[in-house]
């Protein structure tokens, strides 16, 4: 394609478009389909057109000569009417109105040349065009304008074109696949000045041009919809052409894409237009006797609401049973409840107010185990290592097409694994037994449908791609999402390495590496080196950051000053070089992992998701926001935007989540975050002071939602200890009845290791021997966690651990139930440990912005990291990691609601 561009749009840039596709009057929706398939858009508004512009894309549709049909001409036709005294009053309008004399000097020329017997017009259009080259883009009207101009020459530059392209078919020389008609005749002035106002429109740039022609397409009539779709278009086909010479011709070359020899030449109708239920697929001839009628059950449960069916059959014996060693089919469909699903589960439903309007495409892999997987149509395509990848349009009503895989069965356990992602994001996991009267084996949902790719709430959170990285083979890693805007292919796997022993090495020592680097005094004093009060100043006066590839430097000479020393000492050096050798080790040079990820562009979001469950073994740990794509060497200066935190949005999922799939964290009036603090006083502790400082802070950020600071210092030290444990075995007890969802539990401590059985200890006082000031593992209980909440372990070296082993601590909190941890690598110092936690509570709290909007927690951190970064060139966060669910939200469900794709 060569719809390229300094960068995507996004969907409030293309608000007016996207809203025209749904226009009653179809050649307005076809109009802004035509417009958006040539723009570069960002991974929101690309999944929000897949429906309609994969569909075009496939089809063979000669874009570059829109000739429509009879119908839609006479509509067309009745859209652009317009009378001459209309024409003349618009006219008028600008020759007395108008600031550019531009726009009023083309105004003038159709006054003077209405007799369409004359090419005047054509040759004084062409001129004040090539006044407006000569003089640059301040000499282009402004939007509103050249709307107007636009208006005027509509109805007799559509009529005349039309007209014109269908007399050019009809000659045997014209091969309207490939080419456009070169000329046109003298007499035709209104087209010529339309592809000249079309030119202007190009020259002002495309944001300019759809800010100024979203109030048309949102309010405007059904003509000011079609002209505004139209002067989008082809401003986009004339971006980077020359100066139109002698009207234009018939206009610029078509920019989507060249059109393939091997496709036919067809007309675009209304009735082309895609529509969001994509087709059943074509498969072998037995696929449509794999769901007889008496599968149907309709005396089920679920009533008539649609769910997730996985059902095997064989046409020839329907109370067929899987036998190993026998081929029979494995189908896949969402919608009717079918009698032999082997998928059960409350998560099974699919409600239609889940799914957007267009419908939803999702992409599933199947994994066999102990079985053999074969496509049976186009519909899947196999992957190294035997399984299956499709892709699946859920429409908002009624049923999805059915997708059919031959497999058979070997002896064992047989089973099929099916990971669905939406957008890039894991929306379910479950597995299904293929023994005889076996069903699912496990289910895991990550969210419900309709809230798995959710919009961001604000620009500056919104990542150029999102591209997902299934780790569930050995050495593979399946894709889905796209890579700046471009979607994966169905099929996409890349190399990554798996094996712990060839993992674990380069883990251990990048951890190590940044161990050492936090533990020197020099670079401990940099790390710590954030003002309290200036940093609450910097928050209240956040300046976001909208591109991760050009990031703003607002810290003070100071800081600038104390990055520059740490930049070059040997400590950081070897924490990027230790971060290089583990990006070496997971993706190897030449690998295809390496040629991937080496190519998204910063600012990307990366959801890798690894998990005990996987194929290809578990590694239990790895600090991916340490790998470094740098250069490193004795002259070479570490570049801390090289490192993977600094550089991506990581969300990386290593733990199997319990419980339902909820992505909010609770509405804010009707949670709590509740923050256990340390409570050792002495003016010789450091975390005495920083814990005062966060009480203080966090009392202060309000009461939506209730901030509860424990435990209370005033209180006797086995008091304080008991408060702890209460909170930790129940985190929903509280002295307020209307509090009832816990969203966030904190705690800030100190983290060690008893002496007695090496096992982990949080120490909360200032005595590790003494038993009222530590919270040994057992203590904390295993009592499930009933608001399931995320969980912040800001304390040393919460996370970091061996590719063999888990965090102790993390792998509690996940057994009871937690959605989300976020812990550090390393020995973190006390003040950075302070400041970062405050950073993160104001974004996840909604602090930056004016509208309160939600903002993901995952993001929130990710936020934090940027943020001490870009105002005092601090690399503390990157100590920090955030495991499993990114995407939970402070946020009511009207909140959420919104944020769902249209």
């Amino acid at each position: 394609m060569t719809n390229e561009g300094p960068r995507p749009f996004s969907r409030d840039e293309l608000s007016g478009l996207l809203a025209a596709l749904k226009d009653p009057e179809p050649a307005v929706s076809i109009a802004a389909l035509r417009a958006l398939v040539r723009l570069p858009v960002d991974t929101q508004v690309n999944h929000d057109l897949r429906p309609y512009r994969a569909e075009v894309e496939r089809s063979e549709y000669a874009w570059s000569t829109w000739v429509p049909d009879a119908g839609t001409r006479t509509r067309i036709a009745t859209l652009v009417d317009c009378t001459t005294a209309d024409e003349s009053s618009i006219a008028r309008s600008l020759l007395d109105g108008a600031h550019s004399p531009i726009a009023q000097r083309f105004a003038a020329l159709a006054l003077e040349d209405a007799d369409p017997g004359t090419h005047a017009m054509l040759v004084g259009a062409e001129r004040l065009s090539i006044a407006v080259d000569q003089q640059g883009a301040t000499a282009v009207p402004p939007v509103d304008e050249l709307f107007s101009l636009y208006r005027m020459f509509l109805r007799r530059a559509c009529t005349f074109w039309f007209d014109w392209v269908e007399e050019q078919a009809r000659l045997s020389t014209y091969r309207p696949a490939d080419q456009l008609p070169a000329w046109f005749p003298l007499d035709q002035g209104p087209l010529a000045a339309a592809r000249q106002v079309e030119w202007m429109a190009s020259r002002i740039g495309m944001p300019t041009l759809l800010r100024g022609l979203r109030e048309p397409l949102l309010h405007g009539s059904s003509t000011d919809r079609f002209a505004a779709a139209q002067l989008v278009e082809w401003a986009r086909r004339s971006e980077g052409q020359p100066l139109p010479r002698f009207g234009g011709g018939s206009g610029p070359a078509d920019v989507h894409f060249p059109i393939p020899p091997t496709l036919q030449y067809k007309k675009f109708s209304p009735l082309d237009l895609p529509i969001a239920q994509a087709p059943a697929p074509a498969s072998a001839a037995f696929t449509a006797d794999a769901e007889p009628e008496a599968a149907i059950d309709a005396g089920s449960d679920a009533g008539g609401e649609r769910r997730i069916n996985v059902w095997i059959s064989d046409p020839a014996d329907p109370g067929y049973r899987p036998r190993a060693g026998v081929a029979c089919v494995a189908s896949f469909r969402v919608g009717t409840p079918v009698a032999a699903n082997r998928v059960s589960g409350a998560d099974g439903a699919v409600p239609d107010d889940d799914i957007p309007e267009a419908g939803l495409w999702t992409r599933w892999a199947v994994i066999p185990h102990h079985a053999r997987l074969e496509a049976m149509a186009d519909s899947a395509v196999m992957v190294p290592g035997g399984t299956a990848m499709f892709d699946l349009l859920v429409p908002r009503r009624g049923d999805s097409a059915t997708v059919t895989l031959r497999v058979t069965p070997k002896s064992g356990d047989p089973a099929l694994r099916i990971v669905i992602t939406v957008g890039g994001q894991e929306y379910r996991t479950l597995e299904v037994s293929l023994a005889d009267g076996a069903q699912t084996l496990s289910d895991v949902a990550a969210a419900p449908l309709g809230r798995t790719d959710l919009n961001t709430t604000h620009e500056w959170t919104t990542p150029r791609g999102t591209l997902g990285l299934l780790v569930e083979d050995v050495g593979r890693a399946l894709l889905s999402g796209d890579i700046d805007g471009e979607p994966v292919e169905l099929g996409d796997s890349v190399e990554i390495v798996t094996d712990k022993g060839t993992v674990g090495p380069a883990v251990a020592n990048v951890l190590k590496a940044a161990d050492d680097f936090r533990k020197q005094t020099e670079q401990t004093r940099y790390l710590n080196d954030i003002d309290a009060a200036d940093l609450l100043k910097r928050l209240a006066d956040f300046k976001q950051q909208y591109d991760w590839s050009k990031l703003e430097d607002l810290a003070d000479e100071a800081h600038r000053s104390g990055w520059a020393k740490t930049r070059d000492s040997k400590e950081l050096r070897e924490l990027a070089y230790y971060g290089r050798e583990l990006y070496d080790t997971v993706f190897p040079a030449d690998s295809s992992g390496r040629e991937l990820v080496g190519r998204l562009p910063p600012g990307h979001r990366l959801n890798i998701s690894w998990r005990q469950d996987s194929k290809a073994g578990w590694v239990a740990h790895v600090p991916w926001q340490l790998l470094y794509v740098g250069e490193v060497g004795a002259d070479v200066p570490v570049d801390a935007e090289a490192f993977w935190g600094l550089r991506f949005r990581i969300a990386y999922t290593s733990y199997v989540l319990r419980g339902q799939s909820s992505i909010s964290l609770g509405a804010p009036a009707d949670a709590a975050c509740t923050s256990l603090l340390f409570f050792g006083e002495s003016a010789r502790e450091p975390a005495t002071a920083e814990a005062q400082w966060q009480r203080g802070q966090l009392q202060s950020l309000g009461s939506a939602p209730r901030m509860r600071v424990l435990p209370d210092p005033a209180a006797p030290s086995g008091a304080r200890k008991q408060a702890l444990l209460r909170t930790l075995a129940e985190p929903e007890r509280s002295s307020e009845p209307d509090v009832d969802t816990v969203a966030l539990l904190y705690l800030y401590c100190h983290y060690g290791l008893d002496a007695g059985s090496n096992n982990p200890i949080l120490r909360f006082g200032l005595n590790a021997a003494d038993p009222d000031d530590i919270v040994r593992q057992p203590e904390i209980g295993t009592k499930a966690l009933a608001s399931r909440p995320l969980v912040f372990a800001n304390a040393c070296a919460t996370a970091g651990t061996s590719v063999y082993s888990a965090s102790a601590i993390a792998k509690s909190f996940f057994g009871r139930g937690c959605r989300a941890y976020i812990g550090s690598e390393c020995m973190v110092p006390t003040a950075l440990a302070s400041r970062f936690a405050i950073t993160f509570f104001h974004f996840l709290l909604r602090k930056p912005d004016r509208d309160s909007r939600p903002i993901a927690a995952g993001e929130a951190l990710a936020q934090a990291r940027l943020f001490l970064w870009c105002n005092y060139r601090n690399v503390g966060g990157l100590l920090y990691s955030y495991l499993n669910k990114y995407d939970l939200y402070l946020a009511t469900p009207a909140e959420i609601d919104d944020m769902k794709k249209a």
